[in-house]
């Protein structure tokens, strides 16, 4: 009896050692930072103005990233129920724009028509300019609308502005 229990305890003992798995070989994915891009409109130059020279849309920028390449806002030109143009690279900000996590920009009459191919005269009161954000990393990663999960981009305090507007105003 003694012989059996030395014999089941040698049996379990090598079936044990070959259910083991080595932990070294186990490989965790290492997680990649994701992007930050927070979008704040000025107050006073909030709407593109037709009547006024100069007319701009004024606002900053905040991330914590420190590994962004680019911040690129694509556009859609909205008049009435018709979309004019459709996701046209609009205005840039490099990296280098950023100092202490923020970086400030103005969209101006002009970037609008160039960045639409349209003429000025096209341009009518009420109508709308939605701005997608768009952030390139310094590893090549692409973060905007279509890739941002839905609690990253919603509510009032949220970490990615994925959309903006304003509109245009006589």
């Amino acid at each position: 009896m003694k012989t059996t229990y030395k014999m089941l305890f040698l049996a379990v003992l090598a079936l044990s050692s070959w259910s083991c798995r080595d932990e070294d070989l186990v490989r965790h994915p290492e997680f990649q930072e994701g992007a930050n891009m927070r979008i704040v409109v000025s107050t006073t130059n909030k709407n593109l103005k037709l009547a006024t020279a100069g007319s701009k849309v004024d606002f900053e920028a905040y991330s914590i990233n420190k590994n962004l390449s680019n911040v690129e806002f694509r556009g859609f030109y909205l008049s009435g129920k018709d979309t004019l143009a459709k996701n046209k690279p609009i205005y840039s900000v490099p990296a280098s724009a950023f100092v202490n996590g923020k970086a400030s920009g103005s969209i101006s009459l002009d970037a609008v028509t160039k960045g639409f191919g349209l003429d000025a005269n096209k341009l009518k009161a009420n109508d709308v300019i939605l701005l997608r954000t768009y952030v390139t990393l310094n590893d090549n990663r692409v973060i905007g609308w279509e890739n941002l999960a839905a609690s990253i981009r919603q509510g009032n305090n949220s970490s990615f502005t994925a959309a903006w507007t304003f509109k245009i105003e006589q």
